[in-house]
């Protein structure tokens, strides 16, 4: 297809390619003439990672850590130099794009600097910049970082290079974070499978036949291969969680006044649907890690949107009784038996745990209410605004949102009475909430839900599914963690008869409250994961 005004959409494609492979290809110095690439991978990119040649021993074990908080432990215990983490995790951060096309933009050069700039002031001062001293972390796309390219994977976009950090990215930086990288995104953020005309389709490094989530898919993809440990991603409707459960990663989605959202270059296109950002790890223990981080930079300083919460170091000692409510359906989407199961191992294991565990009636939330709540005000702005920078470049709409790029801003009158419904939605949310109590054994409202983050598994490329059980929590602008739980056998077939494509997947579950209760929340899930990895 040909733009009359700015010509072939897709010669600008091949130079944008072109420029980032080279960019990598420069600043790894690796030569990959022999590696495969995403399209030639087997089912699973993990055992060509681990047998590649490229990564040295060394390289292997540091990568291989635990999670962030075991890595930093080395890092300040002068077991590794800040430059041979940033260093291994280049080389596998390039081997993890080789292999599912995770990556939109580098620093390779510029973190290897700043690590060895973080080893001389540590030589000379004995002092560690802070508590994230050396750690190598990759941003999603549409998070500022400075002198990167954002693009929201339009290609009318794709020289866009940001002048100043986001919030956040600065936060991190001078808690000593290293940001060597920048991840996909879908076409306008509005998808659950990140592809783009722009850099191509980013595979599940689990299963390279299903999609890796999106819109943070990208960083699931990386942070899976582990050529990341620590991941920031963005969330207006499950863009965090379901990328983080399609690639069995941890993950929270935080209320959207919690942590500053200053500095993301997108337009979600709706008023209602709170947009997040978050970290995306390896464990639970990360989660809070970071989270502490930046509430403790008091973004309420530097962002209007933030409210004055200091951060609360609560710990649920193994003696105290947690009451979970469980919803294995929201009587709108029913889970597959693979997610089922899932929730069930966690229910029971939490259970076993000695915890209180009580099935929740789906009607008693109405999820079909705020279903069709959510889907109004998605649409109230309209979509506009993606057309119109598709038109720019004459660039194809992929499968995933043609359906969503004609819809018509709404009246006024219309805004008004979305508003009105949406808030009186999340007053019968809460409501219901509080009911809970008369389920509980202590009577007592419930802690946390735990339920489904998506009801398949997963999904093939170019389906298009909806959010389901994920996006409601943004319009509550209520907190969920992802906890990985278990994954789908080799050999796995189910009732639906194509099950078996979902084999080597994993399987996880969210887990939620009410809003502005980050701390209790990450507390519940260090307990809910301790009882599941039990």
């Amino acid at each position: 297809m040909e733009s009359s005004q700015n010509g072939s959409w897709e010669a600008k494609v091949k130079a944008a390619r072109e420029r980032l492979a080279k960019k990598i290809q420069s600043q790894s110095r690796l030569d990959m003439a022999t590696f495969p690439r995403a399209e030639e991978q087997p089912i699973s990119a993990f055992e060509l990672l681990q047998s590649s040649g490229i990564l040295s021993g060394c390289d292997l074990e540091i990568t291989q850590s635990t999670d962030v908080t075991a890595l930093l432990e080395k890092i300040h215990k002068k077991h590794y130099s800040a430059e041979a983490v940033v260093n291994a995790f280049i080389k596998r951060a390039t081997l993890a794009h080789s292999v599912t096309n995770c990556l939109m933009d580098v620093d390779f050069e510029a973190s290897l600097e700043r690590a060895r700039e973080l080893d001389r002031l540590l030589a000379t001062t004995g002092r560690f910049v802070g508590p994230l001293h050396g750690l190598p972390v990759s941003i999603k796309d549409l998070t500022a970082v400075k002198n990167l390219h954002y693009t929201m994977g339009y290609l009318s976009w794709a020289d866009n290079v940001s002048e100043q950090d986001a919030v956040v990215v600065a936060s991190l930086r001078q808690a000593g974070a290293i940001i060597f990288a920048k991840t996909t995104m879908p076409q306008s953020g509005m998808a659950l499978e990140t592809v783009s005309q722009l850099f191509g389709r980013t595979l599940n490094p689990h299963n390279k036949h299903m999609v890796a989530g999106g819109s943070s898919g990208g960083e699931g993809a990386l942070i899976a291969c582990r050529g990341s440990l620590l991941g920031i991603g963005t969330d207006s409707g499950g863009s965090i969680r379901i990328p983080a459960a399609f690639n069995g990663l941890y993950s929270i989605k935080p209320s959207s006044s919690r942590v500053s959202y200053k500095g993301n270059m997108n337009n979600s296109g709706s008023i209602g649907a709170a947009s997040s950002i978050g970290p995306m790890a390896h464990s639970v223990r990360d989660l809070r890690l970071i989270m502490k981080v930046l509430i403790d930079d008091e973004h309420w300083l530097k962002d209007a949107a933030i409210v004055e919460k200091p951060w609360q170091d609560i710990s649920i000692g193994p003696e105290s009784e947690i009451s979970i409510g469980v919803i294995e359906d929201d009587g709108l989407h029913a889970a597959e038996p693979f997610v089922l199961n899932a929730l069930h191992i966690a229910k029971d294991k939490i259970e076993a745990d000695g915890h209180q565990v009580t099935d929740i009636d789906p009607m008693l939330f109405d999820f079909g209410k705020g279903a069709l709540v959510k889907e109004r005000l998605s649409y109230e702005l309209g979509r506009g605004f993606i057309r119109s920078e598709l038109d720019q470049t004459g660039e194809l709409p992929i499968e995933a949102i043609k359906h969503k790029i004609d819809h018509d801003a709404q009246s006024l009158e219309e805004v008004v009475e979305n508003h009105r419904n949406w808030k009186q939605n999340k007053d019968d949310f809460l409501a219901a909430w509080m009911k809970t109590k008369l389920s509980t054994s202590n009577k007592k409202p419930i802690d946390a839900l735990l339920l489904p983050v998506c009801s398949k598994v997963g999904f093939e490329h170019d389906t298009l599914p909806p959010p389901e059980y994920a996006s409601i929590f943004n319009f509550l602008d209520y907190p969920a963690v992802t906890l990985p739980v278990t994954f789908v056998p080799e050999t796995g077939t189910g009732s639906t008869g194509d099950a078996a494509c979902y084999a080597g997947m994993p399987i996880s579950v969210q887990l939620v409250s009410t809003t502005l209760t980050e701390e209790k929340l990450l507390a519940i899930a260090e307990i809910v994961d301790r009882a599941i990895r039990g």
